[in-house]
């Protein structure tokens, strides 16, 4: 029993570094794939657009491999906790397409070939979108200069196929038979040499296996791999959908929701704020406020379109603030969004149950962040 107990609190002790590590690293990292994208979206000099993007593929690397450390100490330890939704996963797939299209070379083809006949499932769409960007980027890191990726869907009474696949270098036998091996990899890659942790397509297949659904690769050396993944479905009678309509919502979203209106930006950090005002410039007037009570004064007083809320201050943090601020007549109608570098799913559950509108973790996507506010302030 002491054995036990000793287990137990190392456990949780590690669980506690790892979650305090992600927030310190992520608030940088922040700062760098931020500030990326604006040089990238906003300077004309051959420079700058040639070492920004690796600046900022740097960044949200790290970022991949501090959310698999994550999901793999909560997978080990069985507090993995899936927020289940019926979504649509062509749908899904064209979010994923879009976003992911930014990152990959001009050279290489994505193609999408999404059956419109396929029902609905019920998953955690965050879980499975972390999936597909992940067998996405691996593709892409295969891949040779001219080559093709394409995304497929298809669908049979029970369940739906989701496949990505690639005209790279491919596998021998040996390399499949341990490619959903924990600290597994292949040796190089047409991209960039191999990195990281392996344990990427181990822990994918273990959130597609939660979710009850299988994951299986077939690659020929020389010609290529391609992934597959299913998920049981759950609607009788599906809508016809190719992710047409998911496309068109996201070109719109990826026009500036905060032109015009008024924001209030809350965090402790002066960066965060600076990054804020050079991405959101159209806003107006956009706010600063460094604490929780700060904020609240400033709510009450101007009445902003949108509050930027971070979750983690001193003085006063953002779960009281968003409370206080959603149970005050003045302000419980004014939308807002929960931004952190925590990723812990009961920072996200509990700003979302005290009153928040939306939640978006740091370090922030530009076009996920656009296509958020849209939704939450219409």
């Amino acid at each position: 029993m002491i054995a036990k107990g000793e287990a137990e609190a190392a456990n949780r002790a590690k669980s506690e570094f790892l979650s305090n590590m992600s927030h310190e690293l992520r608030s940088p990292l922040n700062s760098v794939v931020g500030f990326s994208d604006l040089l990238i979206r906003d300077s004309s000099d051959e420079f700058t657009q040639r070492l920004a993007p690796k600046i900022r593929d740097s960044g949200l690397y790290l970022t991949n491999v501090i959310e698999d450390l994550l999901d793999f100490d909560r997978i080990e330890s069985g507090k993995v906790n899936l927020e289940l939704k019926e979504i649509s996963v062509n749908d899904l797939i064209a979010h994923v397409a879009e976003t992911g299209a930014l990152q990959i070379s001009d050279n290489i083809s994505l193609v999408l070939d999404l059956n419109p006949a396929c029902r609905k499932v019920f998953c955690d769409s965050v879980r499975i979108r972390q999936v597909l960007t992940n067998l996405l980027d691996n593709a892409v890191k295969y891949s040779p200069g001219g080559g093709e990726i394409h995304i497929r869907t298809a669908a049979n009474q029970d369940e739906v196929w989701v496949s990505v696949s690639d005209t790279g270098i491919g596998m021998n036998s040996v390399e499949m038979k341990s490619i959903f091996e924990r600290f597994s990899q292949l040796e190089s890659g047409y991209q960039r040499r191999s990195v990281g942790l392996g344990i990427g397509l181990s822990l994918f297949r273990e959130l597609v296996e939660l979710h009850g659904g299988r994951i299986w690769a077939e690659s020929e050396k020389g010609r290529g791999s391609e992934f597959t993944f299913s998920l049981p479905c759950v609607s009788p009678a599906p809508k016809s959908s190719d992710g047409a309509e998911t496309l068109a919502r996201l070109r719109v979203a990826q026009q500036n929701p905060w032109d015009g209106r008024s924001v209030l930006v809350v965090d402790d950090l002066e960066h965060y704020h600076e990054y804020v005002r050079l991405l959101m410039s159209s806003a107006s007037p956009l706010r600063s406020a460094y604490n929780g009570k700060e904020a609240i004064d400033l709510a009450r007083r101007e009445r902003p379109s949108l509050i930027l809320m971070d979750l983690r201050m001193p003085v006063m943090d953002g779960f009281d603030t968003i409370e206080t601020l959603k149970t005050d007549p003045l302000t419980r109608e004014i939308p807002i969004l929960a931004i952190t570098a925590q990723v812990m799913a009961q920072d996200r559950s509990r700003s979302i149950e005290l009153g928040a509108d939306g939640f978006v973790t740091k370090p922030i996507n530009i076009e996920s962040f656009q296509s958020e506010i849209n939704r939450v302030i219409g």
